[in-house]
């Protein structure tokens, strides 16, 4: 079975193609924090994952490294479990027997450093199959009336973009906004409550590489 599930691996890996993701950033993405004292800048934690209409087929593409490498840097937590899992609570539902810990984070290939600014990103996306893409994001520090500082979220609830690739497909589609999560990692239409946040990115395209 081992032996089957490497070939599937392997076969899945050739029709692999290469792609931008492009993220523009809007003028929430930096978030100014303060504890105690000590104020601090903060940028957004974000995920980009497909998953296949029927939920049989899903794959990690691409995370912002301190959650993929649970590197919270100052904080004490088990090593060997989760930490801050509500900073992404759909991908954490979605992808729930395969979570990152300190001691076994995600692989480099499918992490990359917080960006700064606006960032053209290199990835790779299966072409012989239509997927559902989800974009993820989390910023810390952002409260509002709705979301409080306190209460588990660090303010407003991550955000999930969503759009439909077809096979091959040989141009650019932009993610569209569509939920705020819950901490069951529910997907929820209504973003009543949601401020800021909204503008953390301006957009999210998927670009057919050169």
């Amino acid at each position: 079975m081992k032996y089957l599930v490497f070939l599937f691996l392997c076969f899945q890996g050739l029709f692999a193609t290469d792609f931008i993701l492009n993220i523009e950033v809007g003028k929430h993405f930096v978030q100014q924090g303060k504890i105690g004292i000590f104020s601090f800048k903060t940028t957004p934690q974000m995920v980009l994952w497909v998953e296949s209409e029927d939920g049989k087929y899903k794959e990690t593409i691409w995370m912002t490294r301190r959650f993929a490498k649970q590197d919270w840097a100052g904080q004490s937590y088990d090593k060997n479990k989760i930490f801050r899992e509500y900073t992404f609570p759909r991908w954490v539902k979605v992808f729930k027997d395969n979570l990152p810990t300190k001691n076994k984070p995600l692989p480099d290939s499918v992490t990359g450093a917080s960006p700064k600014a606006s960032s053209k990103i290199s990835i790779k996306l299966p072409a012989d199959r239509k997927l559902i893409v989800y974009f993820e994001v989390n910023n810390s520090f952002d409260e509002n009336e709705s979301y409080p500082m306190g209460n588990l979220y660090d303010g407003q609830p991550s955000l999930v973009y969503e759009a439909v690739v077809e096979p091959n497909f040989k141009d650019k589609i932009e993610l569209k906004l569509k939920y705020k999560t819950n901490l069951k990692g529910d997907l929820i239409e209504n973003l009543e409550g949601i401020t800021t946040a909204k503008e953390i990115i301006n957009k999210v395209e998927i670009l057919k590489a050169n």
